[in-house]
């Protein structure tokens, strides 16, 4: 009989795995082009990370969750930054 490979579990899966759907994500494009990323930058990210972290958290892979939760909440912020110079700027236009 074989044994089952065991689960791979880290912070660093987790934040390899952020980096993969944040590449997709902008590689597809859906925050530009959809309705509810013009107004809610980073919404489109979370609905791809949340069912993700559930699905390992389910398994008993906390410390991957983590990691994707951590690397996620980074990026947020850095959006959300990004997103208040862009309105800062564009309100100072005259």
């Amino acid at each position: 009989m074989t044994n089952p490979q065991p689960l791979r579990d880290g912070i660093g899966y987790g934040l390899l795995a952020g980096l993969v759907i944040l590449l997709s994500h902008g590689l597809l494009f859906l925050s530009q082009v959809t309705l509810i990323g013009a107004f809610f930058p980073g919404a489109i990210q979370w609905l791809m990370v949340i069912p993700l972290a559930v699905y390992w958290y389910r398994r008993g892979q906390r410390q991957s969750m983590k990691g994707l939760l951590i690397f996620a909440g980074v990026v947020s912020l850095l959006n959300a930054a990004c997103f208040g110079f862009l309105m800062v700027s564009m309100s100072s236009m005259h």
